[in-house]
């Protein structure tokens, strides 16, 4: 590619990826690198609004203030806006237990996303080219990555784009130097001990001794992996309205009807990723679906359990203390639910309701006020139309209620104990009776 052909190379990978329109706003990320001037001049050679956007993370001494001084120099002779911000990244990194260089990503992106919302541009520019992609490509398949990491980086990511993914690093400074401009270079794009630098001046030039056009093979075979990907997403969302039935907090697989179908244990999996479940985890629920039901699986807020024929998969029920009701009034519990109570008479209550959201309860048998709480170990209630006592959790396997479902499970107490298991049954000794007079209405929504 000629220096004149690399604006127009870039104009047409933007409109065939409609990854900006047409003269809008874009805050560009702009180190002071070759990359980042490239777009930088290639983004208003192409007529588009420019804010330029710079992070000073601190971490290379004097040449990190020399990188701030040259952009700060660039875009006062472009007249272009500078947004600057300064980071004391390794600090915030050993507080926040994370790499460096992942602290120095979730700041730039994020200062980055609060620079395009106070402009109000549409997009924000980032300058990875064909070589950077060629070696995230290794990076993740040494890493044991899978075909997601495999088509290495994406043209968009949300409000992200790439406009240089069609470029390659020779054709950026062939760029730079028929513009006669200047660009300053990061001193540790040399040091091997990061594996980027490994890849790009050591691998890369092995496997090119191998095929001269090895950079361009592996950018067509992330480009053919992308689209392997997008087919296995299309697939997949075939399979989830197949085999999955949503909750209002999750959804149950149905392991049947998912065993039945090819490449079970990789479908689960994928099913289950997004949760924020591991290969490993997943393995191990898709290796017991034969066994015998009750496992429970940990992610993050996300819970899995397995049932007869199903894994369930929910946010972590919240636990909570007894919680105080008032009378005529819905009260918020940490659930995020509300327990409404009313006392009534008969004849304004009429016909005793049949839903499990509502229990109705004797007045004279309720003793004290009444409170809300989680389900405890060794609660015991009896059951309307039951004989004797029963273990709570007991009565919910009967019901064949899951692991979450009992984790989530609340009781209304007064002061002789449990009244009502919210959701199931009030207890045998709150019975409305033909000699009920009033009512405690309770509703759970």
């Amino acid at each position: 590619m000629t220096p004149s052909d690399f604006p127009g190379q870039v104009s047409r990978d933007i409109a065939a990826r409609s990854l900006l329109a047409p003269g809008s706003s874009v805050v560009v990320g702009l180190s002071g690198g070759a990359d980042s001037v490239a777009l930088f001049l290639v983004m208003l050679r192409l007529g588009y609004h420019v804010e330029a956007a710079h992070c000073n993370f601190h971490l290379r001494g004097a040449e990190s203030d020399r990188d701030a001084a040259f952009v700060t120099d660039l875009c006062a002779r472009y007249g272009v806006p500078l947004h600057r911000a300064d980071f004391e990244t390794a600090q915030a990194a050993r507080r926040a237990g994370v790499s460096i260089e992942m602290q120095a990503r979730n700041e730039r992106y994020a200062f980055f996303e609060s620079v395009r919302r106070h402009t109000r541009a549409g997009a924000i520019a980032v300058a990875h080219h064909r070589d950077d992609n060629v070696e995230t490509l290794l990076l993740n398949l040494v890493r044991g990555a899978g075909l997601r990491g495999l088509h290495g980086m994406a043209w968009r990511n949300g409000r992200v784009v790439r406009p240089l993914l069609g470029v390659t690093r020779s054709d950026v400074e062939s760029f730079l130097r028929s513009e006669g401009e200047t660009f300053v270079t990061d001193s540790t794009n040399t040091d091997t001990a990061i594996r980027r630098n490994l890849i790009r001046h050591e691998v890369l030039p092995l496997l090119r001794r191998l095929n001269p056009s090895v950079d361009a093979t592996l950018d067509a075979t992330a480009r053919r992996l992308a689209e392997a990907d997008e087919l296995c997403r299309y697939a997949l969302d075939h399979v989830r309205r197949k085999v999955c039935t949503p909750l209002p907090d999750g959804e149950v697989i149905d392991a049947a009807a998912l065993l039945r179908l090819p490449a079970a244990r990789t479908l689960l999996y994928e099913l289950l990723r997004p949760y924020g479940f591991s290969p490993a985890v997943c393995a191990e629920i898709f290796d017991g679906l034969s066994g015998p039901p009750g496992a429970l699986y940990e992610a993050g807020s996300w819970l899995a359990a397995r049932g007869r024929s199903t894994v369930e998969v929910r946010r972590r029920p919240v636990r909570f203390d007894a919680v105080p009701l008032a009378d005529a009034e819905a009260t918020p519990l940490p659930d995020g639910r509300r327990l409404r109570l009313q006392r009534l008479s008969m004849t304004a209550l009429g016909a005793v309701p049949r839903l499990p959201s509502v229990a109705a309860l004797d007045a004279a048998t309720v003793d004290g006020p009444l409170v809300c709480r989680s389900v405890r170990r060794g609660d015991r209630f009896a059951p309307l139309g039951m004989r004797g006592s029963r273990l709570v959790s007991d009565y919910l396997t009967d019901r064949k209620r899951s692991r979450i479902d009992k984790l989530a499970a609340a009781v209304v107490c007064d002061a002789h104990g449990i009244v009502w298991l919210v959701g199931e049954r009030p207890a045998e000794r709150c019975r409305v009776t033909e000699a009920t007079t009033e009512v405690v209405l309770l509703e759970i929504g």
